[in-house]
């Protein structure tokens, strides 16, 4: 994959060079120059990764700093339940593969979001907190358990069953569909 960017202003420009090429040199590798005209191109020859599973097939997650802790261990039992051992805490010893905190970005429309880039997911207490939104428990877990899957490989599944855990929006099924199983199943083939 290629990515050129194009900026006029020199400091926003080494700013986003900066923070792209240590992106690329996460995956792979960059090039970056200066035109004549004062633009800055950037290519990026790699791809993100469709996961964030490691070559031994673990996803060591870190959530100490979320408040949603006890969530994300639930959530961790109903992945593992299926495919065991895939998901571990981070315990020091190993790497981290992805970090799972929390933010408060009221107006964005999301409670949760995976970055498979930058490898955390955050999710987001203006939502998922605020009573007025009445997220119940199942509301929480379906959201952290939703993001999990997408640090597993899998995509949204909004044609599919209304119960899959993989369909976006506000819901209460927290227990893997067929479908969610089915595509797990794809994911995990790919490690």
């Amino acid at each position: 994959m290629q990515v050129k960017v194009f900026l006029k202003r020199a400091l926003s420009a080494s700013l986003l060079s900066v923070a792209l090429l240590g992106v690329a040199a996460a995956f792979g590798g960059a090039d970056c120059g200066t035109s004549t005209n004062g633009t800055t191109t950037i290519s990026i020859i790699t791809s993100i990764p469709h996961d964030l599973v490691d070559s031994g097939k673990h996803c060591d997650y870190d959530s100490n700093q979320s408040k949603y802790d006890s969530y994300v261990k639930t959530a961790v039992a109903t992945w593992n339940a299926y495919k065991p051992g895939v998901f571990r805490p981070d315990d020091g010893k190993v790497l981290q593969d992805v970090r799972i905190s929390d933010v408060n970005n009221e107006g964005n429309g999301w409670t949760g979001i995976t970055n498979l880039a930058f490898a955390y997911i955050h999710l987001n207490k203006a939502y998922l907190d605020d009573p007025s939104y009445n997220f119940n428990y199942n509301n929480i877990l379906h959201t952290v358990t939703h993001e999990l899957g997408h640090a597993l490989g899998l995509d949204e599944n909004n044609d599919g069953l209304p119960t899959n855990v993989m369909r976006q929006g506000k819901r209460e099924n927290i227990s893997l569909s067929t479908d969610d199983k089915a595509s797990y199943d794809a994911a995990y083939a790919r490690y």
